[in-house]
């Protein structure tokens, strides 16, 4: 996974201080780990 990835979907929200910032890197952050826990779960 490149870091442009977490780069793009971190413009797609709008942030006004450094706390936002966190809160929505720890959002992508989640929502990455949730798809790769459901890719591993459909692997046999």
């Amino acid at each position: 996974m490149s870091i442009r990835i977490i780069e793009q979907r971190l413009k797609s929200y709008t942030v006004s201080s450094e706390i936002e910032e966190m809160q929505a890197l720890r959002e992508i952050t989640q929502e990455i780990l949730l798809a790769s826990f459901q890719s591993a779960s459909n692997s046999p």
